[in-house]
């Protein structure tokens, strides 16, 4: 015989006191999940501008050690003066490359303006006025130079430009996140100019 069981009214549902403190914890948990999201997307924000900037000062850094390892193009024609080194200041190096097998040579200067802009100028004639690109911006840049035992030749004069063998560069640059934060990356490396010297 089948039996039709009945049910009791204390067997309908979720009571309002159980469906409201339900409510609350869900509404604790995601106001804890929104809070991690808006944490780690803010971390994202900044680490973005940081990461950013720092891939920009290390490509200019890589440049620049490229053509600063090939310092020392010792010109011996005229017009050309005798040695490579033509400035080494602290926010100044102005030198002579040699350019393939021929006697082409460029004349570079890297150097900074009040405007926060780091610049490099390039000449192929004495008498040329020669391009300039400004390359990094909100940069910081010193240059210390180095004698062949690595040793610092503290505000170098012109008399000191033979003893220069290596370059250290200091380059970094601020930035501001999406949000107006502000930061700033630093990077530093020794570059060895292997020309310098030869000969003498």
């Amino acid at each position: 015989m089948l039996k039709i069981k009945k049910y009791s009214s204390e067997s309908k549902g979720f009571t309002l006191l159980e469906l409201v403190v339900a409510m609350g914890v869900m509404a604790i948990l995601g106001a804890v999940l929104m809070a991690q999201f808006i944490h780690h997307m803010d971390m994202y924000v900044r680490q973005k501008a940081k990461i950013d900037t720092q891939q920009k000062v290390r490509t200019v850094l890589m440049w620049m050690e490229d053509e600063f390892r090939m310092a020392g193009l010792n010109p011996s024609f005229i017009p050309l003066p005798r040695h490579p080194v033509l400035k080494a200041e602290a926010d100044k190096f102005t030198f002579f490359y040699r350019q393939g097998l021929e006697n082409n040579w460029k004349r570079l200067d890297y150097y900074m303006e009040s405007d926060g802009w780091l610049r490099r100028k390039d000449r192929n004639a004495l008498d040329d006025n020669g391009n300039v690109d400004k390359i990094l911006e909100n940069a910081t840049l010193k240059f210390v130079y180095l004698d062949r035992h690595q040793n610092v030749i503290p505000s170098p004069q012109e008399a000191d430009y033979p003893r220069i063998r290596a370059v250290r560069i200091e380059l970094g640059a601020s930035y501001e996140d999406r949000k107006g934060r502000p930061g700033s990356v630093d990077l530093v490396t020794t570059v060895k100019c292997r020309n310098l010297g030869i000969g003498s």
